[in-house]
């Protein structure tokens, strides 16, 4: 929830230098020339900064609206409609839509803070969090989303949480006579699942021959295999970039799918 309310992510920070730092714009721009010399991947070092690179010069001549949608994808509104047989871009079109009308005003960060409060979070970490926690007996708490904090932060100028070099300013001033400087001020760790290592592992025989397979997934009748074979083929390359969550996105959905098998038919 933190992160959410107080501008953590680097999309987050992404976005501020956007709107405020001519040099950030003009040093991406000149390194997104080359940026398709290097492999790009979540779970590396270098290969992340190059995704970063890649996907912020991707996006800094949008709109904001555009932007935050884009960053906030793993699959484009062209890529969803070869994927999904019968799928239309349009509806794709209109779910965005839908959701970006919650966006008032592309001058306030704090309105794709919001965003990120509203749809993010409440549909996809919160809903994570529960399921796994609750599955193991564990009753999971959120102080930093307590609704009067919550509409406190968001109070906040976008300044007070964000600069050049980090988000979440205010929270680390509140806590710095409690937490120890290297850990206030060392580099945000994201929790990433390892999922290229998985999928390169012990998800490789799974996946490649049972849920993502050419039998399963024509027999399915939802998705193109051609284009699933695209997606494998890219999670096994040494380029992974953003494949792999598309690639864990089908897998969660198919095993579902096959486990309720007898409901459907």
């Amino acid at each position: 929830g933190a992160d959410e309310i107080f501008g953590g992510y680097n999309k987050h920070r992404a976005e501020w230098l956007i709107e405020n730092s001519t040099r950030h714009r003009l040093l991406a721009g000149g390194g997104s020339a080359f940026s398709f010399l290097f492999p790009k991947s979540r779970n590396k070092g270098f290969a992340n900064k190059m995704r970063q690179l890649e996907k912020f010069s991707s996006v800094m001549n949008l709109s904001a609206k555009e932007r935050y949608w884009k960053m906030a994808s793993i699959s484009s509104e062209k890529e969803a409609s070869l994927l999904m047989k019968g799928f239309s871009s349009d509806e794709s079109e209109k779910r965005k839509a839908e959701i970006l009308i919650e966006i008032r005003s592309e001058n306030d960060l704090n309105e794709f803070l919001l965003t990120d409060v509203n749809l993010v979070l409440e549909s996809d970490m919160l809903v994570k969090v529960d399921r796994m926690s609750m599955a193991h007996g564990l009753e999971v708490r959120n102080p930093f989303l307590d609704h009067r904090l919550v509409a406190w932060a968001l109070s906040l100028s976008i300044d007070q949480k964000i600069n050049s070099k980090q988000g979440k300013i205010v929270l680390k001033k509140a806590f710095a006579d409690l937490i120890p400087a290297e850990l206030l001020h060392r580099k945000k760790h994201g929790f990433e699942v390892p999922l290229h290592k998985w999928m390169n592992n012990e998800l490789k025989k799974e996946m490649d021959e049972n849920y993502l397979g050419r039998e399963f997934i024509n027999e399915q009748g939802i998705f193109s295999y051609e284009e699933i074979e695209k997606i494998k083929t890219q999670v096994f390359s040494s380029n992974p970039g953003d494949s792999p969550a598309r690639a864990w996105a089908l897998f969660v959905f198919n095993y579902w799918y096959k486990k309720n098998n007898t409901y459907f038919a």
